[in-house]
């Protein structure tokens, strides 16, 4: 008995506190002191003061998060270098930009274009990072695309992935089929750092339609929903492109129809840009692993519903009709409801799925010469999470054996893993930099 009054009047005091602090604070600055406080405690406070904050709605794993970042199995060397030449994020939801290696190098592209590189085998802070010129504006007609800021409507419509391949340099990107009509399509180039010489790789006529009649509360036409993300695959011995696919929410139903591009995984030809449906039913798919037959994606739901997914030949992932979320929706009339159980339903379930979102964006394998700790794992990096997931596998890849979140506190849009260096690279949105996580 006393010891449960103890305990009852110690968690009245930290609640006290807590609240003293958060409303007296001349900076409200809540997140901060919600981060020193202990596992136990935070537990406490969600109990009785049942905050709503994305610091406490995505909480860790573990205990040991105070490093920056924090792993439970080994310790890590992180640090920064700012990307001078993007553009900030700042009031925009064009993406600051993703990466690719090639030889020594590692190769930028931010949403709107600007290509550059940096040297591999000395990344510091003095690190030279050296423009590469390229005829994009030739080729890329739309003056939104290059904006730094766009109407709020069209604000997403940016780079969406790059890939290099065998010497060639592929870019997806939103982009204008026709008048307010938008798909994600892929350009090409022969890699060189001196000049970059576009042209088009893969065009096909299905396109979301933005009505610009409709206001911000009736429009549900999104560029963020658009995936593009690229990856090669051995197709029973020939080298071809698997390739990513969005519905922008306008054209969910087309997820489910075999006749449009929209919300698929395509197989992509290399020669000739000849193309098919390999697996269907996806709103958003911005993350894909390929190893060997292993094919991983990971999807953006709704509201809640981020999925991972292992992809196999023509099987259906059940968007719009099954997700683990809601849909977002300004009219209470809409009460859009989605089956829950996919399997049951006809579809493929996912391995697993996050409720609430955390803003999944790419996923990638931990090669074996990075430790042994975290051997045949899988890490699976968030925007809205603003944190790297480590996630140990069954040996068939079909369920979470374990997962552990490693708090980073910056949107994560991108992730590679250089072998050579031991080294993973990310490029972090909120202070526009390229982070290098090695072992110490």
């Amino acid at each position: 008995m006393m010891k449960k009054k103890i305990i009852i009047i110690v968690s009245s005091s930290l609640v006290i506190v807590f609240l003293f602090q958060l409303f007296f604070s001349s900076t409200y600055n809540y997140k901060n002191i919600y981060k020193k406080l202990s596992y136990e405690n935070r537990q406490i406070l969600k109990k009785y003061l049942k905050l709503s904050t994305d610091y406490i709605k995505y909480e860790v794993f573990y205990k040991n998060y105070s490093d920056f970042p924090s792993t439970a199995l080994i310790d890590l060397d992180f640090k920064k270098i700012k990307i001078e030449k993007f553009t900030n994020r700042i009031n925009s939801t064009k993406a600051l930009g993703y990466l690719d290696i090639s030889d020594d190098k590692i190769v930028l592209v931010s949403g709107n274009g600007t290509i550059l590189f940096l040297n591999k085998n000395n990344l510091s802070q003095k690190t030279k990072q050296t423009l590469i010129k390229s005829n994009l504006k030739d080729i890329i007609k739309d003056e939104l695309f290059f904006n730094k800021s766009s109407p709020w409507f069209k604000d997403a419509i940016s780079v969406n992935d790059i890939l290099i391949h065998k010497n060639i340099i592929y870019l997806s990107y939103v982009r204008e089929i026709r008048e307010n009509c938008y798909n994600t399509s892929i350009i090409k180039a022969q890699m060189n750092t001196d000049f970059l010489k576009f042209e088009d790789f893969l065009i096909y006529p299905d396109c979301a339609i933005f009505n610009k009649n409709k206001t911000q509360k009736t429009l549900k036409f999104n560029a963020q929903a658009s995936g593009g993300r690229m990856a090669i695959y051995n197709d029973n011995g020939l080298e071809k492109m698997l390739f990513t696919t969005g519905t922008f929410l306008i054209n969910s139903n087309d997820a489910q129809n075999d006749e449009s591009k929209l919300g698929k995984i395509l197989l992509i030809n290399l020669d000739n840009a000849e193309n098919k449906i390999f697996a269907k039913g996806f709103r958003n798919p911005q993350g894909l692993f390929v190893k060997n037959n292993l094919i991983l994606a990971s999807s953006h739901g709704p509201k809640g519903g981020d999925e991972i997914n292992k992809i196999l030949y023509q099987k259906n992932y059940g968007w719009p009709i099954a997700s683990y979320g809601t849909e977002y929706s300004y009219k209470k009339s809409d009460n859009l409801k989605y089956k829950k159980n996919h399997s049951y339903n006809g579809f493929e379930e996912p391995i697993f799925s996050f409720v609430p979102s955390v803003g999944l964006s790419q996923i990638i394998d931990v090669d074996d010469n990075f430790n042994k700790k975290w051997k045949d794992n899988i890490l699976l990096t968030s925007l809205k999470g603003s944190s790297i997931f480590r996630l140990s596998m069954s040996e068939d890849y079909s369920k979470i054996i374990s997962k552990e979140r490693i708090i980073v506190n910056e949107r994560i849009r991108d992730i590679i893993y250089d072998k050579e260096k031991k080294s993973f690279y990310l490029l972090l949105e909120d202070s526009k930099s390229l982070a290098i996580i090695r072992n110490k």
